[in-house]
């Protein structure tokens, strides 16, 4: 049986800012492990998603010093694998686009 969970590892590119947690949830399937309430500078942190029905999808949006807000979004299914940050020039992604589970690094790039 396929595996169809989120493993997502944000990487905080600013040096010396944390990014602040605004907000997280399941769109579908549970938190195994829930995204840190903030990253310090140059750390990161992993978050897991489990799935529900064969499916885990999610977004976090966090905050950096200067207020702008970043979200990443975030989909494992039997259909392909999507994983987005919005506004998109904040961030650098890799991931595997097909597959199980998913399992992806999103670098913030400082601005």
């Amino acid at each position: 049986m396929a595996d169809y969970s989120s493993s997502i590892t944000v990487k905080n590119g600013y040096t010396s800012s944390p990014l602040t947690r605004v907000s997280y949830r399941a769109i579908q399937g549970n938190w195994v492990t829930p995204p840190r309430a903030e990253i310090p500078g140059s750390e990161s942190d992993s978050f897991k998603l489990g799935p529900a029905n064969n499916v885990s999808e999610g977004e976090v949006t966090y905050r950096t010093s200067s207020g702008a807000q970043i979200k990443v979004y975030f989909r494992c299914a039997s259909g392909g694998n999507t994983v987005t940050v919005t506004p998109s020039q904040y961030a650098s992604i890799q991931s595997n686009p097909t597959g199980t589970p998913l399992v992806a690094t999103v670098q913030v790039l400082e601005a």
